[in-house]
């Protein structure tokens, strides 16, 4: 009885990080996912809405960034947010206003997860270990360390 339970302990050990690291894994996925499907929502109101690209450069900063914010609130279910917490920066290239760069970033709260989700303004979503994105590091820095997923 005793080497069943030694066995099955020895099974237990081996496994249960496995599993977490693939709970992991499809978390994070869909933290992607969901800053993709942002980023695509945000690409169509700038077609929609002309004012998307016109105004000072501080206004278009708050306006893309608002969007974010509300689509963030709006589409990312609080099961998600449980487990990252999800920022934005917007930075304007030139006053005239035609380029917007839009960086995002999924930080983990969950402390035994390893990695984050970073968004270049490319569209880009790296794989980032999470001691490299912090609350204090500005979305529109990459972080180190980071891979293509």
């Amino acid at each position: 009885m005793m080497v069943v339970i030694a066995i099955i302990g020895i099974l237990a050990a081996i496994a249960l990080p496995s599993y977490q690291s693939s709970v992991e894994k499809t978390n994070l996925a869909d933290a992607k996912r969901y800053m993709t499907e942002i980023r695509q929502q945000l690409e169509a109101q700038k077609l929609s809405d002309t004012n998307y690209s016109r105004g000072s450069a501080a206004g278009l900063k708050n306006k893309y960034e608002l969007f974010i914010d509300n689509a963030i609130e709006k589409n990312i279910p609080s099961s998600m947010k449980d487990k990252y917490t999800f920022g934005r920066n917007a930075v304007v290239v030139n006053n005239k206003g035609n380029q917007v760069s839009i960086y995002m970033q999924a930080r983990p709260r969950v402390s035994s997860y390893k990695y984050a989700a970073y968004m270049t303004e490319k569209g880009d979503v790296l794989r980032c270990p999470k001691a490299s994105i912090s609350s204090a590091t500005p979305a529109v820095m990459k972080p180190s360390g980071c891979e293509v997923f």
